[in-house]
């Protein structure tokens, strides 16, 4: 059965067989679970299917597809990804060990949903995501360079970023105005939970006015700072000494 993309969701089928074979060749090995965002029409699912022993759970918002979604080893929940949480669906599957997430994530909340899952990341074994080219870009960004900004920062410090491989227009159905990526993002042991809201808070201070001298943001600076810095140019630990030093008590 064809379905026509809806506009609204961000929709744009992965279609080509070679790029679903990298992204599944990436993730390897998948073991019991693995949860997907945005199937549509189930050509990434498909092979993720014949890969993990006991099944798929995906997250598709568009109800018509849930006739197509009757297959073994299935287990569709037709909502809105960006509601859900991923200990809610451990929970609801007996789900005890972490999950590895695999999506070709719809255009349109695939950054938010991922600043959801960092919050969760105790809960996740690893991701293969595919984003716009230019976000994935930013997720991989390292200081000094023009893509590194707050995204690159919240990555890089919680999660192991890897870029993995390009994906041209045309691999899609209907085609996106832009390319996509691949990138590998694997959660780092031990990091402190209870700093990841202050370290967002710090960062969308200091990259809101990303040209400026930090010594102008309203933050205070350690004493070791040079506050001639433009935020770009900060290394992920000297944020870090920022938000320590900005605690928000």
């Amino acid at each position: 059965m064809t379905f026509l993309h809806k506009k609204s969701l961000g929709q744009h089928f992965l279609k080509d067989d070679q790029v679903i074979d990298m992204i599944i060749q990436s993730c390897q090995p998948l073991g019991e679970w693995v949860l997907e965002i945005g199937p549509g029409p189930l050509t990434l699912t498909k092979p993720l299917l014949q890969k993990v022993s006991k099944g798929v759970i995906v997250i598709e918002k568009d109800d018509r597809f849930q006739k197509s979604y009757e297959l073994p080893g299935l287990f569709p929940i037709f909502a809105d990804a960006s509601s859900i949480r991923i200990k809610d669906i451990k929970k609801q599957f007996n789900i005890e060990h972490k999950i590895k997430i695999v999506s070709n994530l719809p255009y349109n909340i695939g950054t938010f949903l991922l600043l959801n899952w960092l919050k969760e990341r105790d809960e996740i074994e690893s991701m293969v995501l595919m984003f716009q080219k230019e976000v994935v870009n930013r997720i991989v960004a390292t200081p000094g360079t023009v893509d590194y900004g707050r995204l690159s920062v919240l990555c890089g410090y919680l999660c192991e970023c890897v870029w993995l491989f390009d994906v041209k227009t045309d691999a899609f159905s209907p085609p996106p105005k832009v390319e996509s990526s691949v990138v590998k993002i694997t959660p780092k042991p031990e990091k402190p939970c209870d700093v990841l809201k202050d370290l967002e808070r710090v960062t969308q201070i200091l990259f809101s006015k990303r040209r400026k001298m930090i010594r102008t943001s309203s933050l205070l600076l350690p004493s070791d700072i040079d506050s001639s810095k433009r935020p770009q140019d900060l290394t992920i630990e000297e944020i870090l000494s920022i938000t320590e030093k900005n605690l928000d008590h």
